[in-house]
């Protein structure tokens, strides 16, 4: 049986999710890729930790709360669509997140900072918050701007304000697989 990995994210509100499952499965009829992401995974990434030992996960669980307590409630919105890999075969097609990114960022560095002195290393690549809509795109290559056509390329979500973070487990082989192990309220511990 395959370890479970886990991460840190901010969860979106459900209607967010709700329009993100609507506006793929319009695509999905169209673009062929390996996997969609279920409705009730989508989130923003702060820091993918992988898989954990039991005493990584306590310290982790020790950890998240203190990094975040001084955070305050911030706004966050979803626009546009984009890809990460070639733009004829994406690896990720991706939602855009906009939004008080300065206060996101400060937060995605207060998550790793935590969890660095317990065994996961800091990312050597700068931070690009997004929302995963598709993995692997494996059909008749097509320009990327006809994908970002389709899917709306000025569409933006609902503001919303973010006010936690979430430490997530992935159960591979089931659907949604992402759950909830804690969720930590900005300006609060554990609820």
């Amino acid at each position: 049986m395959r370890q479970p990995n886990y991460f840190i994210a901010v969860p979106l509100p459900d209607a967010v999710k709700r329009e993100l499952k609507e506006r793929s499965a319009k695509l999905r009829a169209a673009y062929d890729y390996r996997r969609w992401v279920h409705g009730q995974d989508y989130h923003i990434t702060l820091k993918f930790l992988g898989p954990c030992a039991p005493q990584q996960l306590t310290e982790v669980r020790r950890a998240l709360p203190a990094a975040v307590r001084g955070a305050a409630p911030f706004t966050l919105q979803l626009g546009g669509v984009g890809c990460f890999g070639r733009s004829d075969a994406p690896r990720i097609l991706w939602a855009g997140v906009r939004g008080d990114l300065d206060v996101l960022r400060r937060l995605q560095a207060a998550a790793e900072a935590a969890v660095s002195p317990l065994g996961f290393p800091p990312e050597d690549r700068p931070y690009s918050p997004h929302v995963t809509l598709a993995r692997q795109y494996q059909g008749a290559p097509v320009p990327f701007g006809e994908q970002a056509e389709a899917w709306g390329a000025d569409w933006t979500s609902e503001p919303w304000t973010a006010d936690s973070a979430v430490l997530y487990r992935t159960d591979f082989g089931q659907s949604p697989m992402y759950a909830v192990v804690d969720e930590v309220r900005f300006g609060a511990q554990f609820r």
